[in-house]
């Protein structure tokens, strides 16, 4: 292996010798870095990596997002061993890609809050970016939508590792579209049953979800929720009434 030498550059010339300090070969003083500025949105985001874009145009991207940290069936892992395979059947390098994740963020929230994935990938507008599924890129239709709108004017090529979508392709925004619409009415289903089964359980005394409330605790009965009084925590809480209203 051919090492290069570097030269020694020149040395600084300081207003004050008295004050300068000795130097090293080869090396000059360091100017001082200038102060990051800050970049944070009305709510609070700070999106300062958003004003330091890459500086070369990603040619693939992988973008991967979770919403809970510890669903296994939907990891960052297997994402990331999909887009793999994925870019493989596409002709392209998967060693070369840029990953953006997003960790603990909802597909159904804007493109432009999910500073650490999505919205970078905005900024550095890589030319193919593949999700595992579609919900990765966002589970609204208007987010998605506007997903696709940004994809054609910047020449971006969305694609995901199940297959299902392409927008090179003929036809392919089309096929994003519908999918989108059907991403978006599969979740409004789980809504309404998710609500149904919440009134049911109002209805019949049960309790819906979550730990119990202070001074209750949750008691099973046939296999079924309820609230029930903790009698300790109940005896504790008429204590403390009983001291604040005896002067």
């Amino acid at each position: 292996m051919t090492t290069k030498t570097l030269a020694p550059s020149a040395s600084v010339q300081l207003s004050t010798p008295k004050q300068s300090a000795p130097q090293t070969p080869g090396m000059t003083t360091p100017k001082p870095s200038a102060p990051v500025k800050r970049h944070v949105t009305r709510s609070g985001a700070d999106v300062t990596a958003l004003a330091n874009p890459t500086p070369v145009r990603p040619e693939l991207a992988f973008s991967l997002r979770l919403s809970i940290s510890s669903d296994e069936s939907s990891s960052l892992a297997v994402q990331r061993r999909a887009c793999r395979a994925q870019a493989v059947a596409l002709g392209l390098d998967p060693d070369t890609a840029v990953e953006y994740i997003d960790e603990d963020v909802s597909g159904a929230s804007a493109l432009e809050s999910r500073t650490e994935g999505m919205a970078r990938i905005l900024v550095d507008r890589p030319r193919v970016v593949i999700a595992w599924k579609l919900d990765r890129f966002a589970r609204s239709v208007s987010e998605f939508l506007k997903l696709v709108t940004w994809s054609e004017e910047h020449g971006v090529t969305l694609a995901t590792a199940d297959g299902a979508l392409n927008t090179s392709t003929p036809g392919g925004h089309l096929v994003a579209t519908i999918l989108a619409a059907l991403a978006q009415w599969e979740r409004e289903m789980i809504q309404d049953r998710v609500t149904a089964a919440h009134a049911e359980r109002r209805e019949q005394g049960r309790w819906i979800a979550g730990r119990a409330p202070f001074p209750y605790v949750m008691e099973r009965r046939d296999g079924k929720a309820y609230l029930a009084e903790d009698p300790k925590a109940f005896a504790l809480v008429r204590s403390q009434i009983r001291s604040h209203l005896i002067w």
